[in-house]
């Protein structure tokens, strides 16, 4: 009955979550398409942020050319220019200080573009950091917490969550420091960007699921008591979700913290901030749905491999390795992409969505078909009682 309260609970939250995220990825594009094109020809055209702007603001541009590319450039308050960006299509921001514009040189035909500008406010900006963070470490204490209370499995199997985790990301930094450069540089060389950014964030989703899935198959392979049964398997995909999302957390609160004290050198870290801030509708409340939609996906591929591993199922393990990579290469792609920040964050969480969906009745059958009999007293005696394999359901 507890099991099926909670999937009844998941089912009604990730609703909730595909509505949420829906409706501010709609409300972030309106946003971005409401102010109306404006039609220039082949003459260069200059763009200066509002009279009543006294500091520094944000420059969002939306430009389509018809034929060619359009170089942009920002002008400086002393009357130079510095070459910024080349491009034909596409959404562009920047920052610009008292005095400085933007200038369109088109190389062909002419288009159109739309701008808008979003002021900054650090105040603002930090307010919104700060909550995205608490958000994230409630977001990862609650995950512990309602599968401890359904489960009733001792705190240790997420420990051992965290633990793998904290070796797989190491190992993958290691990685990531040798090869990313190389392979990414080649293949921003040698392919288009759109096949460049896809074999990139493949790439970077096959890296992240062998290092962190990888380490999961070989700790399940010498010890076989992680997989023994579903409360303890989903409970270290919580905890290697848990973790991660309370260091993410804490680390959103200590970017707050150096924006706040002004620490020499660190002023590019403010400018990110800010920029994050004005292109993300709700901007404090990403952060916990990125998480939540991360928990489930990082406990069902880690269920999906302890279980497949220990009973034998070899599809569990090929479908977790999957799942994982396409959820870890649909976020490298944005990143090769080389367009984070220039964009709404909710459009990424809506392609990460389906994989939350589909983790819920994954963790629902696991949980049904390699679940153990609970003792009198509800705590789990994996010593004493005999694991009860139903066998209603398929494979997933």
């Amino acid at each position: 009955m507890a099991i099926q309260r909670l999937c009844k609970a998941l089912k009604s939250a990730t609703l909730f979550l595909m509505l949420l995220v829906v409706g501010f990825t709609s409300a972030g594009q309106l946003r971005a398409e409401s102010p109306k094109p404006t039609r220039f020809n082949g003459t260069p055209v200059t763009i200066t942020p509002p009279q009543e702007s006294a500091g520094p603001v944000y420059l969002h541009l939306r430009l389509r050319m018809d034929d060619g590319v359009c170089k942009v450039s920002r002008r400086t308050a002393d009357g130079g220019y510095h070459e910024l960006i080349t491009m034909g299509e596409g959404t562009w921001s920047q920052k610009l200080s008292p005095g400085e514009a933007i200038q369109l040189d088109p190389q062909g035909h002419g288009g159109e573009y739309s701008v808008w500008f979003d002021s900054i406010d650090m105040t603002t900006t930090v307010s919104n950091v700060l909550a995205s963070g608490f958000g994230m470490i409630v977001v990862a204490i609650a995950a512990v917490i309602v599968w401890r209370r359904i489960s009733h499995v001792g705190f240790r199997w997420f420990w051992i969550g965290a633990g793998l985790w904290t070796v797989a990301v190491a190992v993958k930094v290691v990685c990531a420091l040798l090869t990313n450069a190389a392979v990414i540089g080649y293949l921003t060389s040698h392919l288009p960007y759109q096949v460049q950014v896809a074999c990139g964030g493949l790439f970077l989703g096959i890296q992240s699921s062998l290092c962190e899935m990888g380490f999961t198959l070989l700790a399940v392979w010498f010890w076989r008591q992680l997989g023994k049964e579903a409360d303890r398997a989903v409970a270290i995909g919580v905890g290697a979700g848990a973790f991660e999302a309370f260091l993410l957390g804490l680390a959103q609160w200590v970017a707050a913290a150096v924006v706040i004290v002004g620490l020499p050198g660190t002023e590019s870290v403010g400018e990110d901030l800010a920029k994050g801030v004005a292109v993300t509708p709700l901007m404090w409340l990403i952060g916990p749905v990125e998480r939540v939609i991360a928990i489930l996906c990082h406990a069902s591929s880690r269920t999906l491999i302890l279980l497949g591993v220990v009973h034998r199922r070899r599809m569990m393990i090929v479908w977790g390795f999957v799942l994982f990579t396409l959820l870890d290469g649909i976020a490298g792609g944005v990143h090769v992409s080389g367009k984070l920040g220039t964009f709404s964050p909710w459009w990424v969480e809506l392609a990460l969505l389906p994989f939350a969906l589909v983790s819920v009745p994954i963790l629902r059958w696991c949980y049904k078909k390699y679940r153990i009999e609970s003792c009198p007293s509800g705590e789990v005696s994996g010593d004493t009682v005999e694991l009860q394999v139903r066998e209603e359901g398929g494979r997933p």
